[in-house]
């Protein structure tokens, strides 16, 4: 239900992008720092993407900020100054965020909905929304520059062999992040986020398993018992998503 809006966003940046090719796509870290981790410097991810804070001196009055909220009546305040901050230097304001709650006097362009609410019990599944969305718009931007004949740098994974020196080039200097070839691809609006819908369908059902289900339950058993003994449990994770994310709303 959402895909049509995002790509209407992912075509008016890809637009923007071709008419100032120097653009930038700023991500503030600091006041969205799950976002940011899940977007910045990741395999498949846009090489454009980074904080603005760390290139200053190249940002311009054509550029695109992607922002996200967890919840309006949580982070409305902060985000809503950061994004009139924004539009005054002429930026185009994507926000991934629930349309429930949203601020009057919050200058988006364009808003992605999350189908959530506007209060912190809606924040945590929030956030998970907000993060797939926004793949989705960088698979569709991606789509929306080959139909207008060019490719945006994208990172890969360094598990793939020549990814270093792949990426290395992409991310030396702000001229190379900003990369945009010419190709004779044409990718169909709604293709690759296709794609990427059935892969979440898969994962969600995987994720239902028995056999996941049964590790979960053991680990809650094992977490509880410990905690009930008085000793101390320790939690890691491999995932970039909860770098932060963990200290929330748990």
């Amino acid at each position: 239900a959402n895909l049509p809006g995002i790509v209407t966003a992912a075509e008016a940046a890809a637009a923007r992008t071709i008419a100032h090719p120097q653009l930038l796509l700023n991500v503030p870290y600091g006041e969205q720092q799950t976002f940011a981790e899940e977007i910045l410097n990741r395999a498949g991810g846009l090489s454009n993407t980074l904080p603005p804070i760390e290139r200053p001196k190249v940002t311009t009055p054509d550029d695109i900020a992607l922002l996200a909220v967890r919840a309006w009546e949580v982070d409305g305040p902060k985000m809503v100054k950061l994004m009139q901050d924004y539009k005054q230097q002429g930026w185009m304001i994507i926000v991934f965020a629930s349309k429930k709650g949203r601020p009057k006097d919050a200058p988006i362009d364009v808003l992605i909905d999350n189908a959530g609410g506007p209060g912190k019990a809606d924040a945590a599944l929030n956030t998970i929304a907000n993060v797939l969305n926004a793949w989705v718009w960088q698979l569709e931007y991606v789509s929306a520059l080959s139909r207008l004949g060019k490719y945006p740098g994208i990172l890969q994974s360094m598990v793939v062999p020549g990814s270093a020196e792949h990426n290395g080039a992409l991310q030396k200097n702000g001229e190379a992040r900003r990369f945009l070839g010419d190709t004779d691809a044409r990718i169909p609006a709604g293709e690759l986020a296709t794609i990427y819908y059935k892969r979440m369908d898969l994962l969600v059902a995987e994720l239902r398993s028995s056999t996941t289900q049964q590790q979960i339950a053991t680990a809650a058993d094992l977490v509880a018992a410990r905690l009930k003994d008085g000793k101390t449990v320790g939690v890691a994770s491999c995932e970039h998503f909860l770098l932060s994310d963990i200290f929330h709303d748990n």
